[in-house]
């Protein structure tokens, strides 16, 4: 297949400047590039056509092209409602007075496709229900040819033909040493490979100035120009370019020439080509949205702030990657942009967590049976974990040990208190008979004399 150029768009194709009905003014075709159009009328002459074409024309249009890179040169042509297109092509190297006879001709009565293709012999296809595609042709670098098409039903449909093949056509654009940069599309690809390009329009009451668009398409390439047009037979005709700045409708495909013109020859035949593609703004409500894994910041922690655009991000904080990590409270803002509008500043505030002034009570000392510890904390909706694996605020506490509680906030935050639990010293107690010898009814004991009958453990009183 034919090498194709870079781009590809809803309607992409070379042209010249003037009428295109008549031989005269066919329209230069460069680069086997795409052809949309929509054709009107048969010209300031009605022409003689011969071959297959014997009705005359009807709704017609002219292109001419010459072959840079010989080898094979197949078409496809597809109306874009149920019209029958008929065409042929007259060459190598005639003029318009002097077409002669068509070398590839086709007047079949087809509402659909038509054109040249690699399986048909036939060279010709006569009116009425005959084959809608004829051979392919071989051509060599240097000829020209002429390709005539006409929409021969009453109503028109505009229609879009494709080149195929090994061979190319002379172009100034691509391959040729004369555009040293890759010409860049405006705006960003559309839904289809065959869409228009979109571009986001901030706002659609203030007039565009479509020069704006001229730097970057032309991409430093020396001795090319840009021309605007409201519709595709304008951009064909190189008619009613768009010169000043205008009010844009939004969802309006527009249409772009990139005009070469040489320096040191102005008859080059280089200087008809133009290289053409479409546009549509695209009005754009850009805002910027945060979202925050949490909205309050732990002691020690942190928090994600993740935008809701992936591109086009700057942060308050100087960052400009989709997501952020903070960890100090505070407020943080985001903006986004695409490149033609910036959003307003979107913002998000992150508190510190307030601690809870987590506390245990409850006797820290066992003797012969458990304690309780019981933990506190301010707020509702806590979580209590011990470090026993119980859960709750209070436990019961058998072994001496170290006990941790944690607390969880509704915020996610966990904070720690711990106590230490030791054993207490168990009395051994006995009885013990005292006796005392007194003269008088009441007697006096001293008890503390008689400690170590009671009890033999030390420091007991």
């Amino acid at each position: 297949m034919i090498k194709r150029l870079l781009f590809s768009f809803l309607s992409i194709f070379y042209i010249s400047l003037s009428a295109q009905e008549d031989c005269v003014s066919a329209i230069t075709v460069c680069g086997n590039s795409n052809i949309n159009y929509t054709p009107s009328g048969v010209g300031n002459e009605y022409e003689t056509l011969g071959g297959c074409l014997s009705s005359g024309e009807h709704h017609s249009v002219w292109y001419k092209f010459t072959i840079a890179t010989s080898g094979t040169l197949t078409f496809n042509l597809t109306p874009t409602g149920p019209v029958d297109y008929d065409w042929a092509i007259y060459g190598p190297n005639t003029s318009c007075g002097n077409l002669g006879f068509p070398i590839r001709c086709n007047a079949s009565g087809t509402l659909a496709s038509t054109g040249m293709n690699m399986t048909n012999t036939n060279t010709s296809s006569a009116g009425g229900n005959t084959t809608p595609y004829c051979k392919y042709m071989d051509v060599v670098a240097g000829e020209t040819y002429y390709l005539y098409i006409d929409n021969w039903s009453t109503t028109v449909y505009t229609f879009n033909l494709t080149w195929g093949g090994t061979a190319t056509f002379v172009s100034p654009f691509s391959g040729s040493g004369i555009a040293t940069n890759p010409f860049i599309a405006p705006g960003v690809a559309g839904p289809n490979p065959n869409s228009p390009r979109v571009i986001s329009m901030c706002d659609s009451s203030v007039p565009f100035n479509f020069t704006t668009l001229s730097p970057g398409i032309i991409n430093g390439n020396a001795n090319f120009t840009i021309s605007y047009f409201n519709d595709a037979n304008d951009a064909a005709t190189g008619s009613n370019p768009i010169t000043s700045p205008i009010s844009i409708i939004p969802g309006s495909v527009y249409y772009y020439n990139i005009n070469y013109n040489s320096p040191s020859n102005p008859g080059s035949s280089l200087n008809a080509c133009k290289q053409t593609g479409s546009f549509i703004f695209e009005a754009s409500n850009l805002t910027a949205s945060i979202t925050a894994s949490s909205m309050t910041l732990c002691p020690g922690g942190n928090v994600t702030l993740t935008s809701a655009s992936t591109t086009g991000n700057t942060w308050s904080t100087g960052s400009t990657n989709p997501s952020i990590v903070i960890t100090a409270p505070g407020t943080y803002t985001l903006v986004t942009t695409n490149g033609n509008c910036t959003s307003p500043p979107a913002s998000v505030t992150i508190t510190a967590a307030s601690d809870p002034n987590v506390q245990i009570t409850g006797s820290l000392v066992l003797c012969d049976t458990s304690t309780q510890l019981i933990a506190t904390s301010t707020g509702t909706g806590n979580l209590y974990t011990w470090s026993n694996g119980a859960t709750g605020n209070t436990i019961s506490v058998a072994a001496p040990g170290t006990y941790t509680v944690n607390v969880t906030t509704p915020a996610n935050c966990t904070y720690q208190k711990s106590v230490t639990v030791t054993q207490g010293v168990v009395p051994a107690v006995q009885n013990a008979n005292l006796s005392i010898c007194s003269d008088t009814p009441t007697a006096t004991f001293n008890l503390t004399s008689a400690q170590n009958n009671i009890s033999t453990t030390a420091g007991n009183l």
